[in-house]
């Protein structure tokens, strides 16, 4: 989906608003895979959309909790439902455009990308960047968590 430079510079403008709007819709498996995908997509290479990282990783990162596969399969169609923005314009739009798990030599691997919107709106944004890495994110993924 390409989009004009006027609907770039307000989703720029925009960004972490989009971002915790989506956020606060995720539930908490999603929440955990977006933090991941954000921390690698920030560190090994923020041109390509597609992040990589195994279900151990990912285990480790939530402390060592075991994730059985409905949770994986939970958390990823959370990260594909659309994002609804109304602002200056109105819009809707994928923060992810696909999500692949596989298994190579015993281990399972997530696959996430990130739609174009996302990586050069959203995701780009320092604001973004250092909101996603803060504790929120964490402190809501333990909030959801008590609920369930």
């Amino acid at each position: 989906m390409s989009i004009d430079k006027r609907t770039e510079m307000i989703l720029k403008k925009e960004a972490l608003t989009i971002f915790n709007q989506f956020c606060s819709e995720l539930p908490s498996y999603s929440l955990g895979l977006l933090k991941m995908y954000l921390e690698k997509f920030e560190n090994d290479d923020p041109d390509n959309k597609t992040v990589v990282f195994s279900k151990k990783e990912y285990e480790m990162k939530l402390e060592n909790e075991e994730v059985s596969d409905y949770e994986l399969q939970d958390g990823i169609s959370g990260l594909l439902k659309p994002v609804s923005f109304k602002g200056e314009i109105r819009m809707m739009f994928s923060m992810f455009e696909g999500a692949n798990v596989k298994k190579t030599n015993g281990e399972y691997f997530i696959y996430l990308t990130c739609s174009d919107i996302a990586k050069n709106c959203i995701f780009i944004n320092p604001d973004v960047a250092k909101c996603n890495l803060t504790e929120e994110v964490q402190k809501r993924i333990i909030a959801l968590r008590e609920e369930e």
